[in-house]
């Protein structure tokens, strides 16, 4: 690393950090998770520079890539945290402190047997909202039609939640945004990202 440049990777054992010292500034703070290769939290930072990002990512392999790109890259407004999501999400945000939570693409676990290992649940959906600021946004992309249908219903239960897509809950193209690997493969590949948001209310 150059003079003066951050460690990107946070420290294990960090709770509910002051962000403002860890990044020198006050600033909005949007969080990555699952991460995978990074392209979509790197492009995003150097698209946003005035935001303060952090990226979760439950593989520290790809974690590690991902750090040293950013330091090859000199990306000052990004920290990595590695481990799940469920737990690193409660103990390192206050509640109220986050403008914007993005999942791209978690691992629809299509086994029936397995569903219970998706992430996104009631439970994770409340989490996630007590960490928005009021009016925050959740984004969420996947290609799998079966995952669609349970982010709809799970984080239908969530009170502290809108959809910002109705009635459907969904839209398949966000021309705006910053497209990952995965999503430009699945697209030329013929098959339908679907992505749905929703807002922090009350």
């Amino acid at each position: 690393m150059g003079p003066g440049q951050a460690e990107p990777v946070l420290p294990e054992d960090l709770e509910r950090p002051a962000w403002s010292e860890i990044f020198g500034r006050v600033s909005p703070l949007e969080v990555d998770i699952g991460f995978g290769k990074g392209e979509y939290l790197i492009e995003l930072s150097a698209r946003q520079p005035e935001v303060n990002y952090i990226g979760i990512e439950l593989s520290r392999k790809r974690l590690l890539k991902v750090r040293d790109k950013l330091v090859r890259l000199t990306r000052p407004n990004v920290r990595l945290a590695c481990g799940n999501a469920g737990v690193l999400v409660p103990r390192l945000f206050a509640p109220g402190s986050v403008r914007a939570f993005t999942i791209n693409f978690p691992d629809p676990w299509p086994k029936r047997r397995h569903h219970k290992r998706r992430m996104v649940t009631k439970s994770f959906g409340e989490t996630l909202a007590r960490m928005l600021v009021p009016g925050g946004m959740l984004t969420l992309a996947t290609d799998d039609w079966e995952y669609v249908e349970q982010v709809v219903e799970e984080l239908g239960k969530v009170s502290a939640l809108a959809s910002v897509f109705q009635p459907s809950g969904y839209v398949t193209s966000l021309p705006e945004r910053v497209e990952t690997l995965y999503e430009r493969k699945f697209r030329e590949q013929g098959r339908t990202n679907h992505y749905m948001r929703y807002g922090r209310v009350g």
